[in-house]
């Protein structure tokens, strides 16, 4: 099989940053942002080599972005939305910068272009993500520069429960007698991941405004849910579409495709 992609090279955004750059782009980016205490590529585990076998993804290329998740979700959004405008720079020196720093060839003017943004998030990923388009269109007020869809994995839209367990068990962090409410004052976006706090509220309202006013990619493409997940219950939000369950999966599989479930992986086919 013919080489489509370059090894995962290092972004100059975010933490950890990384990108399998398409050898012959067609334009199409699908963007990752994980959730919280995820990672840039670790979250998604098996999706570049899942999708990468694929004709229709050989000209796409796949960036997967990190950030501290432990920050206020505003904070994140902004540094998101930097990096997104600096990914979609017609200049391409996003790209270029990453591509040169280990040794393959500059992009040529025709390849620069980014014509369609796929934005993947999970859980956090998708607040995060819906709130740096929203900042654009309040800011700029005008439409994303290029197409833009989301898929989103179990968004947090309606806020998180039993998060402090799910903290300690993922991390193993002895906190004692610390508590619930101990841990939400040392993890400050622990507060917009409260259900009905003003961070959730705000999106909705916004979400709903900025659709009203014809930003229509601040509605989801399509949506998916775990079948089994004990952090998020409820991801209707706005005017997405209703969410498909991933049977076998838990909150935090349910964006990892495996040789046992694949089906995340060719979801997203369906949108490449």
């Amino acid at each position: 099989m013919a080489q489509t992609h370059t090894p995962a090279l290092e972004v100059d955004y975010g933490i950890r940053s990384r990108a399998h750059w398409s050898l012959n782009p067609t334009g199409h980016v699908l963007l990752f942002v994980h959730g919280f205490n995820g990672h840039a590529t670790g979250t998604w585990i098996d999706f570049p080599g899942q999708m990468m076998i694929h004709p229709k993804v050989a000209g796409c290329d796949m960036v997967f972005y990190g950030y501290r998740s432990g920050h206020r979700a505003d904070t994140s959004a902004r540094t998101l939305l930097e990096f997104m405008e600096a990914l979609v720079d017609p200049s391409g020196r996003l790209a270029n910068s990453s591509l040169l720093n280990r040794g393959f060839a500059e992009r040529k003017n025709g390849q620069k272009e980014i014509k369609r943004l796929t934005i993947v998030a999970h859980s956090l990923g998708a607040c995060v993500s819906r709130r740096a388009l929203i900042l654009h269109a309040l800011n700029n007020r005008k439409t994303w520069p290029v197409p833009v869809q989301m898929i989103l994995f179990a968004p947090a839209h309606k806020g998180a429960k039993l998060l402090p367990l799910v903290i300690e068990s993922l991390l193993s962090i002895p906190y004692g007698g610390l508590g619930a409410a101990g841990l939400r004052f040392l993890v400050p976006v622990f507060k917009d991941l409260v259900e009905g706090c003003d961070f959730l509220r705000d999106l909705h309202t916004e979400t709903l405004e900025a659709i009203e006013k014809r930003h229509t990619h601040l509605r989801a493409e399509a949506v998916y849910a775990a079948g089994h997940d004990l952090v998020v219950e409820d991801c209707t939000f706005a005017r997405d579409p209703s969410a498909k369950d991933i049977r076998g999966t838990t909150h935090t599989s349910v964006c990892k495709p495996n040789l046992v479930v694949s089906r995340p992986a060719l979801e997203l086919l369906k949108f490449v």
